[in-house]
């Protein structure tokens, strides 16, 4: 992911800003926030933050809304979004649904008031 955002920043001079993405499950063992600082230092870009999908990764995860924003490079942060999610249950899985609905989870709200506070972009 890093080269394709490097190649494409580097031949249109556009900046180009990768979103954590929305899933009720995710693969592999790194956390989110640790395999989106790879990406963004390896291509020298900045990071859009989904507060929203970040909190649903959290909670999936059994993490704190917060768990991995201090090792992340929250200078990198230059655009945040922040949407509502709605719990639901499938066959007994439960889960958070990205449904952009205009009540945010309390959880969205505690991460974007930690990275307001120190991203600098």
């Amino acid at each position: 992911m890093s080269r394709a955002i490097a190649t494409i920043q580097n031949q249109t001079g556009y900046l180009v800003l990768p979103e954590n993405p929305p899933a009720p499950a995710f693969v592999g063992p790194l956390h989110l926030l640790e395999y989106y600082a790879r990406v963004v230092e390896q291509a020298d870009c900045g990071f859009l933050l989904d507060c929203a999908h970040l909190a649903i990764f959290q909670a999936m995860r059994g993490h704190t809304p917060l768990d991995g924003l201090d090792d992340f490079p929250l200078e990198r942060v230059v655009e945040m979004h922040i949407a509502g999610g709605e719990e639901k249950d499938s066959h007994g899985f439960t889960y958070i649904d990205d449904t952009h609905s205009p009540a945010p989870l309390s959880a969205c709200w505690e991460i974007f008031d930690y990275v307001r506070e120190r991203a600098k972009n």
